[in-house]
């Protein structure tokens, strides 16, 4: 399998954000990154995956359920672990929580959620390749789906700075949004990045239509 190693970019520091820390509200007040495939949790599905790519730092943003979720990764010293005491304030607060953990330690950083079990190592080769390979002045990347606005999203260090400048108030999001001419809107087939798990009708559709084996 291709990695990110071996590309390119095998001489930049890239890092990664990993979101956990969700309600889960809609799968039934679940801990959607403990959800299993294949006997394996998505969180250590998704670590492993990273570390396929090639991408070492790892950052992993625990709230909600944070005594389950820091447990099965707990003996993994190489993780950097950052707990938001408030995920009730939503996803976003994480966000700019990881990426302040994560200031000036990567050229480029992804923003990935925990409960997309499909992505996989090429994926995010692929995502980096198109980085690099991005219209000039373009400093974030997301990727499109059939109309469909997807994940990881990639930013770069300059990016993440200028964020974190802006008053707390604001999202992540809403700085995508609001900083059009500096962001490139990738368009892909690959639906991996727009394949998440919601609610429990969601694992069902997933088991039908790859024959993975989900368990709770």
């Amino acid at each position: 399998m291709t990695s990110i190693h071996n590309s390119t970019t095998a001489n930049r520091k890239i890092a990664a954000i990993i979101l956990a820390a969700g309600e889960g509200s809609r799968m039934g007040g679940l801990p959607k990154c403990l959800i299993k495939i294949n006997q394996q949790p998505l969180l250590i599905k998704q670590i492993s995956t990273l570390r396929s790519a090639g991408i070492e730092c790892i950052t992993v943003v625990t709230g909600y359920y944070h005594e389950q979720v820091e447990a099965i990764i707990a003996d993994d010293a190489s993780l950097n672990i950052v707990r938001n005491i408030a995920p009730e304030r939503g996803q976003q607060s994480s966000v700019r929580l990881g990426l302040t953990h994560l200031q000036g330690n990567a050229e480029l950083i992804l923003i990935t959620l925990a409960d997309q079990p499909l992505i996989d190592s090429n994926d995010l080769l692929e995502l980096v390749q198109s980085y690099d390979s991005r219209p000039a002045r373009m400093e974030i990347l997301y990727p499109v789906v059939n109309g469909l606005r997807g994940n990881p999203v990639l930013m770069s260090a300059s990016s993440v700075e200028d964020f974190l400048k802006d008053a707390a108030t604001i999202s992540c999001r809403q700085y995508i949004d609001t900083h059009e001419s500096v962001v490139y809107q990738y368009t892909t087939l690959n639906e991996h990045f727009i394949a998440d798990l919601d609610t429990l009708d969601d694992l069902t559709a997933l088991k039908r239509k790859t024959g993975l084996e989900i368990s709770l």
